[in-house]
């Protein structure tokens, strides 16, 4: 009953800052973009909580669990891309004027290139894809609650997409960032905590962490996995709207300069501190059918009812700060890009915004329910899709390599096939599609240059 009561108390919680911080939330630019104010701890912890996603505590888990030493290269691979993001290209992405005015990333390439069929066709992409990966984090949700709860699979889906649609539909952007901020300091508490507590229930067995390798790995893969996810960060910070717009929230380029460490630190300390949670569980409890669900399976034989109420709360914050931001992304994309407001002059805008989100939500709730995969393989899937073709356009715009808008329609259809063939062959086995993509997207925009001239 305990386990109940600390939960509901936590989601009423999450209800009432979403509704307070939504209050003022009528007008298009507090709606999308919280007034363009934010300060750089509010950009840092946010744009963290966001990145986070179910993937922390669920997919990080399970690949610690499974792969065990090994795993804690993904978050060396990835912090070594969000240093590259966060310190040369996310001042100059903020600095733009055009980004001053623009509410979405298939906004601004459309207005730099001044060609509005990159407008659609970004939109289009960050509309399916990023559905995917929302629709991720509701079975990441399935996955945390079940153990504790044993509650069908669609119920607990359904029962997650009601919490977050409903204060996400009335204050959009503004009440994704406050809740982000309590859901943030959740996950820094539920990380420390559980890596504490395994060190001590342990007995500080390193030698457990040292042995847990699953294989022999050659020196080149330990590399090409390394690379892989430099550019799988470097493609996620350039691609995914629920990250680039809290920068285009952010008051001023120095505010940006405050968030980058806030950003960094929190992302590597909850995904390394969770993957070695993972290691730290297969040993604690060892035959685990499916290892996404280690966090659950081990609190329920491990912790009090009233512990176990407040790990649930971390899991549930974790996730539902990721399903947020992306469900009103998604959102702005359908309404800014496609200028819903434009064509749909009888509805009043706040109207408007929240129809858009509640459609947005259905689709990913569809998604949810009807594709069968693992946390992993969704996340990994929809954020390199978008990567490869997004982010190879926002890096040649950063870049300033070329001006043609025909060339910034091919070289995002070309990452976008490039990625799909590539993983439809099975080569994401050798080299992650990402890097891939983007460097022969450069190399490409170099070649095409002149011809397009």
């Amino acid at each position: 009953m305990s386990v109940l009561i600390v939960t509901a108390i936590f989601m009423i919680l999450f209800l009432m800052i979403g509704i307070y911080a939504g209050k003022k939330a009528n007008t298009k630019e507090e709606y999308h973009l919280a007034g363009r104010k934010l300060k750089g701890w509010q950009v840092g912890l946010s744009a963290g909580a966001t990145a986070n996603s179910g993937f922390i505590v669920v997919g990080a888990v399970g690949m610690g669990y499974k792969m065990g030493i090994i795993s804690l290269l993904y978050p060396l691979g990835w912090f070594l891309g969000d240093l590259i993001f966060w310190f040369l290209l996310a001042p100059k992405i903020r600095n733009d004027n055009i980004v001053k005015q623009s509410f979405t990333v298939a906004e601004v390439l459309s207005l730099k290139y001044k060609y509005l069929p990159i407008k659609y066709l970004v939109a289009l992409i960050v509309i399916v894809f990023l559905s995917v990966y929302a629709a991720s984090q509701l079975i990441a949700s399935y996955k945390a609650i079940y153990p504790f709860f044993n509650l069908p699979e669609n119920e607990i889906i359904l029962l997650s997409f009601l919490i977050v649609i409903l204060y996400v539909m009335w204050g959009g952007f503004k009440s994704s960032v406050y809740t982000d901020i309590l859901q943030a300091i959740i996950m820094i508490i539920l990380v420390s905590g559980l890596l504490l507590w395994s060190f001590i229930h342990m007995g500080h067995d390193f030698n457990s962490i040292a042995s847990s390798d699953s294989g022999q790995h050659s020196l080149k893969n330990l590399v090409l996995i390394i690379i892989g996810f430099l550019f799988l960060a470097l493609g996620f910070n350039l691609s995914q709207p629920q990250v680039l717009t809290r920068i285009f929230a952010s008051m001023d380029t120095k505010e940006i300069q405050k968030a980058k460490w806030i950003y960094i630190l929190f992302l590597q300390f909850t995904w390394a501190g969770m993957t070695l949670f993972g290691i730290f569980a297969k040993n604690l409890l060892p035959g685990l059918k499916d290892p996404e669900m280690a966090v659950a399976e081990l609190s329920k034989q491990y912790f009090p009812d009233i512990i176990i109420g407040f790990i649930l709360v971390g899991i549930i914050a974790t996730i539902l700060s990721s399903v947020d931001s992306m469900i009103v992304s998604t959102s702005s994309s359908l309404v800014v890009d496609f200028e819903l407001e434009k064509r749909l002059r009888n509805i009043s805008p706040k109207k408007l915004y929240i129809l858009s989100t509640l459609l947005v939500g259905l689709i990913v709730l569809i998604f949810a329910l009807f594709l069968k995969s693992t946390v992993f393989f969704l996340v990994i899937f929809a954020i390199s899709m978008m990567a490869a073709s997004i982010g190879s356009a926002m890096l040649i715009y950063s870049l300033g390599i070329s001006k043609n808008p025909k060339l910034l329609i091919t070289i995002i259809i070309y990452g976008l096939l490039l990625s799909i063939i590539w993983r439809d062959s099975g080569l994401t086995n050798t080299i992650s599609e990402v890097p891939v993509a983007i460097i022969s997207s450069l190399l490409l925009a170099f070649l095409l240059k002149k011809v397009f001239r």
